[in-house]
């Protein structure tokens, strides 16, 4: 395995014990993402939430972010062991593919937030359950053809041990341009969720200006779903900020002046743990904002989902026979 080092710049790479402190800080943020994340996927796949357009979308977000943490969690193994694998080809093209198929249902969900926010009675029309799957599945398959493309040799992968992370290998010209590429993609998908969120700024302010005479079921409504669309677009400006970092932070380490700070290790290994910790804000974000998946979540890890979803089985069984019988009550008076 290439791992970029040579005895001529030894500095390049992190020394062993740096090896451990990268890779063991790999692996705990990337525990503690999927510590984060499992329940509150566990809540949006729930019989009440699974239904609704936007935790689907959340859902399947989720998906995404927990293959990248994976990939992470592997990366940081490797790191830590100081092993090699012959399978760079194969995680690369997958922490890849699915960043860009995490960007993809980003742009669903801010096109959906969209809707909800500008035209709430076409989102009903655009974002019904069948196809809402739809658009799911085609983010699936595109993340899915990118995996294809980045596993042909135009593309090659490997584990950069002075990066401490799989990327590409630029010393070769076509994985340069799959490079290029890739990041070409990253800032059409950014620009559009962009446009969207802005469309979505101003249908806020002209529905608050109309809320006042909404009735109270509807403002309701509207408060939810722009609940829901703040938590998103936060989101969204945390994720713009890990692509402007990648930009930035290389270029500011060129001019530091301390030998230690030359080293490609020391700032990529930084911008690496903060991909990590954007693959896990979603539920940070969601646990801290939105109520509904902070006390579902709640319920869960104290084991007190499991009662109340019998106790709400039980009360929809009794509330089914109830209406039947005041129908039958109804019909028999009709009759006579």
């Amino acid at each position: 395995m290439d791992t970029n080092c040579t005895e001529e710049d030894l500095t390049a790479c992190p020394s062993v014990e740096n090896n451990v402190l990268i890779g063991s800080a790999y692996v705990l943020f990337a525990i503690i993402d999927i510590l984060l994340y499992v329940p509150c996927m566990i809540v949006f796949n729930d019989e009440e939430l699974r239904h609704k357009d936007a935790y689907t979308l959340m859902y399947h977000a989720g998906v995404f972010d927990l293959i990248q943490i994976f990939m992470h969690l592997v990366s940081g193994i490797i790191t830590v062991t100081d092993g090699t694998t012959k399978i760079d080809a194969v995680f690369g093209p997958v922490v890849i593919s699915a960043w860009l198929g995490y960007l993809a249902i980003t742009t669903v969900q801010a096109i959906n937030r969209l809707c909800h926010m500008a035209f709430p009675r076409k989102a009903a029309v655009f974002f019904k359950t069948d196809l809402t799957k739809i658009y799911v599945l085609l983010c699936y398959v595109y993340a899915f053809v990118w995996f294809v493309v980045f596993s042909t040799p135009y593309a090659d992968f490997i584990y950069h041990k002075n990066m401490a992370m799989f990327y590409y290998n630029d010393t070769v010209q076509t994985s340069e341009w799959a490079h290029l590429m890739e990041f070409i993609i990253c800032g059409i998908q950014l620009g559009i969720v962009g446009l969207c969120y802005i469309g979505v700024i101003k249908s806020i302010q002209s529905m608050r200006r109309g809320m006042a005479t909404d009735a109270v079921e509807a403002q309701n409504v509207k408060a939810q779903e722009t609940r829901i669309t703040v938590q998103l677009m936060l989101i969204f400006l945390l994720h713009c900020s890990f692509i402007l970092l990648w930009m930035i932070v290389p270029e500011v380490y060129e001019h530091l002046e301390f030998d230690i700070y030359q080293a490609a290790w020391s700032k990529f290994w930084i911008l690496n743990l903060y991909w990590i910790i954007i693959n896990g804000i979603n539920p940070v974000i969601f646990l801290a904002i939105n109520k509904t998946v902070r006390q579902k979540v709640y319920k869960l890890v104290t084991g007190q989902r499991s009662s109340s979803n019998t106790v709400s089985g039980q009360h929809t069984s009794y509330s089914h026979r109830t209406s039947t019988r005041l129908q039958v009550i109804a019909s028999s008076h009709t009759a006579q």
